[in-house]
């Protein structure tokens, strides 16, 4: 099920605009919501609910993150934000851009007057965002403070009967993000597999991500890609920020079959689709699951591109290691982007020979990083380095 706008739903269903809201606002168009000044009604309702057939209940004012759950030609996400007509979905949408753009301090900045919001969903998004954000400002009090309201509002959602199904499904969604994304506490959650179907069709694409990260945080990487096939090709649209999301966790999984090939074609096309956009961000923070894909397939074709990401990657695993091991030595911190891929694909068995060729770099030069990486951790054979990665 997806959402479209009163005028197709209209032309659909062979009534006047006039009606369609109508409806609507009688509850006679089941899962129809009201966001701020527009109805937005499902696309598969054929004819309305009779007057007696209508049962009463709480109707969500808007979704979150409008840029993420929303379909727009590649390359005009500007001219896609500036088209949404409600300002405060407008500055979100404006404040997702600047993140995935690698500007953290303008999200944040534009997010703040959200913070406290009477609007459940603009509260629910500023903090979320917030979230991340600080990560990479090296805000780290904040991230946790983010993180911290995040999982009281999550909870308190959860716990409101009352609440519609798809509030609950955001709040299960949000869940996952803080245990599979963030490592944070949150409380325990239905699966988010038998919620998806209330969210809609780009937050849901983005939800497919999620189970896929979990996939292949757990090496299921078979499931994994299934996860993102499916859900790309159920899509009734083209999602360009959830679909990026999905390509990068299927490329990542493809590395962790040893298919390097189809790595990258699935890498590439998530690059084609973002670069337009300038959307870099996405790459920066799968750079250690990518395995070495972002200097293959960037590095040389896409320089200054390379450049902004290794930025991104830097300030991301610093963020990272202050905040969740500010008190020991963690390798994402203490070595280079490049050493880190290196040294989950040799832990992955992949040999010299292959990480060279892979890398495009010669085999001595991948020997001469491994022995820097043991130098760095202190180490001095294979089965220390998978030791220390398990701990």
């Amino acid at each position: 099920m997806g959402y479209e706008s009163v005028k197709s739903a209209a032309e659909r269903m062979g009534v006047t605009s006039r009606a369609i809201q109508k409806w609507a606002k009688e509850g006679r168009l089941p899962g129809a919501y009201f966001d701020n000044r527009v109805w937005w009604i499902p696309d598969d309702i054929k004819e309305p609910l009779k007057t007696n057939e209508v049962t009463p209940k709480k109707t969500i004012t808007r979704y979150q993150l409008p840029l993420l759950r929303c379909s727009f030609n590649v390359g005009e996400a500007m001219k896609f934000i500036e088209s949404i007509p409600d300002p405060d979905d407008k500055n979100i949408a404006l404040a997702e851009y600047y993140y995935y753009t690698g500007q953290a301090e303008e999200a944040a900045q534009l997010l703040e007057q959200y913070f406290d919001s009477d609007d459940e969903s603009l509260r629910y998004s500023a903090n979320v965002m917030c979230t991340f954000a600080n990560i990479f400002r090296g805000h780290i009090h904040l991230a946790g403070f983010f993180s911290e309201r995040v999982s009281k509002e999550l909870e308190k959602g959860l716990n409101n009967q009352d609440a519609p199904k798809e509030l609950h499904a955001i709040g299960v969604l949000t869940a996952y993000i803080g245990k599979y994304l963030l490592n944070v506490p949150v409380p325990e959650v239905p699966p988010l597999e038998e919620y998806l179907h209330f969210l809609p069709n780009g937050i849901r694409l983005y939800g497919a991500y999620i189970l896929a990260y979990k996939a292949y945080r757990e090496k299921n990487f078979e499931r994994a890609i299934g996860i993102c096939d499916t859900a790309l090709a159920f899509c009734n649209s083209f999602y360009p920020v959830a679909a990026i999301y999905v390509l990068i966790v299927a490329a990542a999984s493809f590395m962790g079959l040893k298919k390097p090939l189809l790595a990258r074609q699935h890498f590439m096309i998530a690059w084609e689709t973002a670069k337009h956009d300038g959307f870099i961000k996405l790459f920066g923070i799968h750079h250690n699951l990518l395995q070495g894909l972002t200097e293959q397939c960037l590095k040389t074709d896409y320089p200054e591109d390379y450049k902004k990401i290794m930025k991104v990657v830097k300030e991301f695993n610093d963020g990272w290691y202050r905040l969740h091991k500010p008190e020991e030595n963690d390798f994402f911190h203490t070595l280079t982007p490049i050493e880190i891929s290196i040294t989950l694909l040799y832990n992955r068995d992949w040999s010299s020979k292959e990480i060279a060729a892979h890398l495009d770099i010669s085999e001595g030069t991948v020997k001469n990083h491994i022995r820097s990486i043991y130098q760095k951790l202190c180490i001095s054979k294979k089965t220390e380095l998978r030791k220390y990665l398990e701990d």
